[in-house]
């Protein structure tokens, strides 16, 4: 046998070496835009000739752009070229075992738009045609000129060839033909990939050009263990499946039983679960060796007062293992503490409700939690009665000249309203109050006068430390689908370009001939919408809410309208008192049960719980066991960590080197890089469009791969 392959030449055909010409002056173009074609030249040694014609093609594909003119170093002016940031798309599909994340984004792995949807586990050709018709939405709304490809990602072994998912044990699915799926809605190429593979090649595709990653390797610490690894700036992959499963690589081999059927995998030492199964056995042991019996101290010095727009709770906080409060109310004091008398559920005292009526009496009662969930005894009720509103404006006499008015359009006032749009014809409409605030709640009226295909109306928030707007709508135009009639929407003007993006929505049919009530309010980073018609009653809940992620401190209300003609009025704003808190049950983002277990712990670590700690540490003891192994295997020293465990970073890390040190030899300790970094949902976005991209920039590999 020779000592090369076939498979291991590529055929020096015609095509074949433009294929690779071509793949070489992407990266470069990727590597160091903005760049010119003269620049291209020199890095790559390819002649003139062959890089315009290449770049001409990759201009009218619109995967490249020119953006600029540079200056002159003697000739003509050279033209900048870049990576098309408009017109060519991705579409990604990132699922987990509660919920899915449907994006699109772009060649710069940018993320354009994203919504998520709760996860059908049931079914997987349902749940990845529920996924794909969100991802269709998403894409319609997006103007583009090329769909590039789909990727998705999953908590599971998928195929080599990237089509199947082979085994998700998380989710109960086995060989899942992904592309087939999908397939049937989008005609683009498809590719499935295992969520820590993903967010290891986001890092690696999108790393900042000068971080040099050559080699590394990414853990994710979550209800199981992920790793991918990156091998010479390749990613590492198995023979028959994707993914290398390090987390069931084997440390004790009659230790723990793992989810995989298997005893003393590395997941089964190190993950969330294991995390919440040591803490559980370690919180009786403690209280064995302390005498105490298995009992929640009680919430001591409740106390209700009236404030500025609202009611303020306080009381002592008892020892370090409660982890969070809850709160339940009602109009009678010997009501019953369900959830339907539930609130909210808050972390430490005070609480400041402002979800009640003005001259209303209330009553509270709290129960403790701790670290795993388990309740305390319930306080006697507390009673105190909502003050009068204190409103910061009232309009309902409305003052033209205490506006600002913008937009395509018109806004006129007529009886104490403003009559917003042009007749015939869309525009886009704004009016905003000059004064700005902070923490507040904000109502008006709308009616629609004039209806057209694509309407809406309602509440905008002008942020004043940014050139951004957040509309808190109600979309009633005949050609919008019902299930999007309530919506949260952004506009913001960033690098001289508007952007709008829509961010949140909720099914609430609208009628046009009624007028609407919209409520909104804004809690500290938070944003919250309600609106019902003006004739029925307030809805008891918040129907939207969302985070802000600029730093909102304070800014201007106002209306928003698009479309033909509606009216607008009766806007009333209501400061909130200083330390609101509004962590109303039911609004937060779905958690797997792994994650709110170990987020408590976590939180009671923090606060100096000695079970905690100690459950922490020795997780931090086995993570460092595992990053042993795979220095040890592989030479690699560079691990970006992650996970909800890196909140905790402090106590875990001392851990994981005592480990290392144990494990490997002296002279390489110190050249083992630890980066912890906090887990966000974009990266694993990113890495699906990477996913999709890197056929483009790596075509010479696929070539190699699919020699026969």
């Amino acid at each position: 046998m020779s000592f090369y392959e076939k498979e291991q030449f590529i055929p020096g055909n015609h095509s074949n070496v433009r294929n690779i010409n071509r793949c070489v002056i992407l990266n470069v173009i990727r590597q160091y835009q903005p760049i010119s074609r003269v620049e291209i030249a020199k890095r790559i040694q390819l002649t003139k000739g062959t890089i315009s014609n290449i770049v001409n093609e990759l201009i009218d594909e619109g995967l490249v752009q020119e953006i600029s003119v540079a200056e002159s170093t003697g000739g003509r002016r050279p033209t900048l070229l870049k990576l098309a940031s408009s017109g060519v798309i991705v579409g990604t599909i990132s699922i987990h075992r509660d919920t899915s994340i449907i994006a699109v984004g772009d060649m710069e792995g940018n993320v354009i738009k994203k919504t998520v949807l709760t996860t059908i586990k049931e079914n997987a050709e349902k749940c990845l045609q529920h996924c794909g018709e969100e991802l269709f939405r998403l894409i319609q709304e997006i103007p583009h000129e090329k769909l590039l490809g789909i990727g998705v990602c999953v908590p599971g072994l998928v195929s080599i060839d990237h089509h199947y998912i082979l085994h998700a044990p998380k989710l109960n699915w086995n060989n899942v033909a992904v592309h087939l799926i999908l397939g049937k809605r989008f005609d683009v190429p498809i590719y499935v990939e295992n969520n820590a593979n993903v967010e290891a090649l986001a890092r690696l595709f999108f790393s900042k050009k000068d971080e040099a990653l050559t080699n590394f390797v990414h853990v994710e610490v979550s209800d199981g263990i992920g790793v991918g690894i990156v091998l010479n700036q390749q990613l590492l992959r198995g023979t028959n499946a994707s993914s290398i499963e390090f987390g069931h690589t084997t440390i004790n081999e009659v230790g723990e039983e793992c989810t995989c059927g298997n005893r003393g995998c590395w997941e089964a030492y190190a993950s969330d679960w294991a995390t919440i199964r040591r803490y559980n056995r370690l919180k009786y042991r403690y209280q064995f060796r302390k005498g105490q019996p298995n009992k929640i101290e009680a919430i001591q010095g409740l106390k209700a007062c009236s404030i500025l727009n609202g009611i303020k709770l306080d009381w002592q906080e008892t020892n370090g293992s409660i982890v969070k409060y809850i709160i339940y109310r009602d109009t009678k004091s010997d009501f019953e503490a369900t959830p339907k008398t539930q609130i909210a559920e808050v972390s430490h005292p005070p609480f400041i409700d402002v979800s009640i009526v003005e001259r209303t009496r209330y009553f509270y009662k709290l129960q403790p939690v701790n670290a795993f969930g388990e309740t305390g005894e319930l306080t006697e009720p507390v009673g105190c009665t909502a003050p009068d509103w204190h409103l910061a404006f009232d309009d309902r006499l409305l003052n033209f000249n205490d506006y600002v008015v913008g937009g395509t359009g018109q806004a006129i006032v007529k009886d104490n309203k403003f009559i917003l749009g042009i007749s015939g014809r869309e525009s886009d409409n704004i009016v905003f109050k000059k004064n700005e605030y902070g923490n507040f709640v904000v109502t008006g009226r709308v009616k629609a006068i004039e209806v057209g295909p694509y309407d809406s109306a309602g509440i905008l928030i002008k942020v004043k430390s940014e050139d951004c707007w957040y509309y808190a709508l109600i979309a009633y135009g005949y050609q919008l689908k019902e299930k999007y009639n309530l919506a949260f929407m952004r506009r913001r003007i960033k690098d001289h370009e508007v952007e709008e993006e829509w961010l949140a929505f909720y099914p609430l049919k609208i009628d046009p001939a009624e007028e609407y009530i919209i409520k909104v309010g804004v809690f500290g980073d938070w944003i919250r919408m309600k609106a019902w018609k003006a004739h029925e009653a307030e809805p008891a809940n918040w129907q939207l809410s969302l985070k802000d992620d600029l730093g909102y401190k304070e800014g201007s209300v106002g209306f928003r309208h698009f479309g033909r003609v509606a009216e607008a009025y009766d806007l009333k704003l209501m400061p909130l008192p200083e330390g609101v808190q509004q962590n109303i049950v039911g609004e937060t983002k779905l958690q797997s049960e792994a994650e709110r277990h170990v987020g408590n712990i976590i939180a009671a670590a923090l606060k100096g719980d000695e079970v905690a700690i100690e459950a922490l540490k020795e997780s931090g003891r086995y993570l460092g066991l595992g990053i042993a192994n795979i220095f040890n295997g592989l030479g690699i020293n560079t691990f970006y960590i992650t996970g909800q465990m890196i909140k905790a970073w402090h106590l875990i890390e001392p851990e994981v080197m005592k480990e290392l040190q144990q494990r490997v030899f002296a002279e390489n300790v110190e050249d083992i890089k630890l980066i912890p970094f906090e887990y966000n949902e974009d990266y694993e976005i990113m890495g699906c469009m990477a996913l999709v991209m890197r056929r483009l920039f790596e075509g010479y590999r696929i070539i190699r791969w699919q020699v026969s």
